[in-house]
Order: structure tokens, then sequence, then C-alpha cells
């Protein structure tokens, strides 16, 4: 957390986004926006050849310490806002995650089982599958993933 507080000092948090208070290098000038990012959309802030999360170093600056992760409350990796960040076990941010982009259904964590000719509602509880009912309607499916979701991930359900 050394080196997370070392960054910090040579940055300016304003309206979400990083700033350099001084000129870090010959191409980085005082008051550049600091870092880039990635491609999952997380922006990186490099410093003396090391690369931070600008969500950990919000997280840092506003709440004072640092948990396992740091979670974006709305998914959007971009929105680096305090209020927009909250901690998390690696479990519970998983949980938030947005729905796969192999999706078949177009409802998260609702499968299409071929041989029943029926949608499943499935999902992942410590470690294990669990299934919440087989539906003939899609509507009823996507209705129960829902509530499975909200009890079972509780203020970490997603529900897109």
């Amino acid at each position: 957390m050394r080196d997370e507080k070392t960054v910090l000092s040579k940055l300016l948090f304003m309206g979400g986004a990083f700033y350099w208070k001084e000129r870090v290098n010959s191409r980085v000038a005082a008051g550049a926006v600091a870092g880039s990012p990635d491609e999952f959309g997380y922006t990186y802030i490099a410093y003396k050849r090391r690369k931070y999360a600008a969500h950990r170093l919000s997280f840092l600056l506003y709440y004072g310490w640092l948990p396992e992760e740091v979670d974006h409350i709305d998914g959007n990796p971009r929105n680096n806002a305090p209020e927009n960040l909250r901690p998390a076990s690696h479990l519970e941010n998983m949980r938030n995650a947005k729905m796969r982009k192999d999706n078949t259904s177009g409802i998260k964590n609702v499968y299409w089982h071929k041989k029943n000719k029926t949608w499943i509602v499935r999902l992942s509880v410590n470690g294990r599958q669990r299934a919440f009912g087989c539906f003939k309607n899609i509507n009823d499916a996507e209705r129960a993933a829902i509530e499975a979701r909200q009890t079972v991930f509780k203020e970490f359900a997603r529900h897109g």
C-alpha cells in the first residue's frame, strides 16, 4: 500500500479522473490525464514501471484503506467515482459480472435444455452449480432468475 500512496501523492483526483500534479517524464506534462484504459475498460496508471488500477487508487484515496477487491457498483469500469466503488471479495465481484457474451438466451443464468425443451435457471452458489427451476415460458424463467439472484447474491446481484 505504500507504493499506492506514493503514486497518489503525484496525482490530483477531480471528477472521477486522475491528473498528474507535475511533469512525470518528457512525454507527460503536469495537468495531463493520468492512465489509459485496458481492453476491458479499466484504467491503469503507470508510474516507475509499475501499473496501478485507477479504481483501487480512487478507493484508497477516498476511504483510506484497500480491500481484497474493489467492485464497480454500476458495472462500468470507467466510472471510478468513490460512491460507485465498494469493497468486495473475489466471489462478490464475480456475482456482479455482466452477462457472458456466449449467452444464447439473452437472460443471465437462463439456459435452454434441448432434451426437455425447457428453460433452466442455474446459478453458481459457493462454487457449485445450483438449479432454481425448469420453465416452459422464458418470461417465467427470467422472473425466477432475478428472484434467485436477489436472494442469493443480495446487493451484488446484477441482472444484465
